[in-house]
C-alpha cells in the first residue's frame, strides 16, 4: 500500500477496524488485494464534495492531489506534469464517511493524505465524532500549512507536538490508562 493511502484506525470494544481510502486507481487495486477484510474506499478526502485532479504517475508515495499540493511539492515531484491533463476524482468530506459508516468514536486516527490534511480536518465534524488521538503528517518544508493544521486542532481541544515529520495530537479529555504492574 502506498504511503498516500489514508488509514483510519479506531478501536471499539475489543475489535480493531481499518478503513483506508485511496484516490489513486493503481494503489487502490493493490489495497483491495492487501487488505481484503478492510472497508476499502476509492476516493480522495477533503473539506467539501468536489472534483479534484490526482497525480497518478511517478512515485506512489508522493502522488497526492494537485489542488492540495504546495508549489514546492509540485515543482519537486511533479514539475513535468500539466495539471490540465491529470485525471479527475471525486473528493469527499470525511464527515460524510463517518456518518455513512456510523462512526462516533476513534481511538487513533492516522492522517497522511499527501498535503490535504488541512482540508480533511476542515471537513471533519468534531461535534459528531470523538477522536482521542490524531497522528498527522507535517512536512518540514510546509511550516505555514503546519501552523494552520495545528491551529484547527487547538480550537477543537487538542494538544499537539511535532516530532520529525509527524504531529502527535491528544485531545484534552483523553486520559490514557496507566499500566499496572502485578
Amino acid at each position: 500500500m502506498s504511503s498516500s493511502s489514508h488509514i483510519f484506525l479506531f478501536v471499539y470494544l475489543l475489535f480493531i477496524y481499518l478503513f483506508p481510502t485511496e484516490a489513486d486507481t493503481g494503489s487502490y487495486q493493490k489495497l483491495i488485494v492487501n487488505r481484503p477484510s478492510s472497508i476499502n474506499i476509492q476516493t480522495a478526502l477533503c473539506d467539501t464534495f468536489r472534483t479534484i485532479h490526482a497525480f497518478q504517475t511517478g512515485d506512489p508515495a508522493v502522488r497526492g492531489i494537485f489542488e492540495f499540493s504546495s508549489e514546492d511539492r509540485v515543482k519537486g515531484w511533479h514539475a513535468d506534469v500539466n495539471p490540465q491533463t491529470l485525471p479527475t476524482v471525486q473528493c469527499v468530506p470525511i464527515r460524510y464517511i463517518f456518518q455513512v459508516l456510523a462512526i462516533k468514536w476513534i481511538d487513533i486516527w492516522i492522517l497522511d493524505v499527501e498535503g490535504a490534511e488541512e482540508a480533511v480536518l476542515q471537513g471533519t465534524d468534531f461535534n459528531k465524532i470523538k477522536i482521542n488521538t490524531i497522528v498527522m503528517e507535517c512536512g518540514k518544508n510546509e511550516q505555514i500549512q503546519n501552523k494552520r493544521k495545528l491551529a484547527i486542532l487547538a480550537t477543537k481541544g487538542y494538544h499537539c507536538e511535532i516530532i520529525g515529520d509527524s504531529a502527535f495530537c491528544r485531545h484534552h479529555r483523553f486520559k490514557p490508562s496507566q499500566l499496572h504492574s502485578s
